[in-house]
């Protein structure tokens, strides 16, 4: 007596698992393959809107840096949240 041996090469655990996936989830998977969408380019304000909203992150990590104990820093912390638009000096 013959056994029928398993189409797919794979062997092993693996096998057994990608096996019962396709067993259990093959009428909910897309009968087509989607549509792979690509990355949109952002546009030049996006990207400047972006750039500026660095550069102010920047600016205020450099000032809390400058504090010289907690204290101090809970201070310019309180600070910038009180005056956000304010400059860091």
């Amino acid at each position: 007596m013959s056994t029928a041996s398993p189409t797919i090469t794979e062997s092993g655990f693996i096998n057994l698992c990608i096996q019962m996936a396709q067993a259990t989830f093959s009428d909910v998977m897309p009968s087509k393959p989607t549509r792979v969408r690509t990355k949109k380019v952002p546009s030049w304000t996006s990207m400047l809107s972006d750039w500026l909203y660095r550069q102010q992150v920047k600016e205020r990590e450099a000032y809390l840096a400058q504090s010289t104990d907690i204290f101090e820093l809970e201070r310019r912390i309180r600070h910038l949240d009180r005056q956000p638009a304010s400059a860091y000096f």
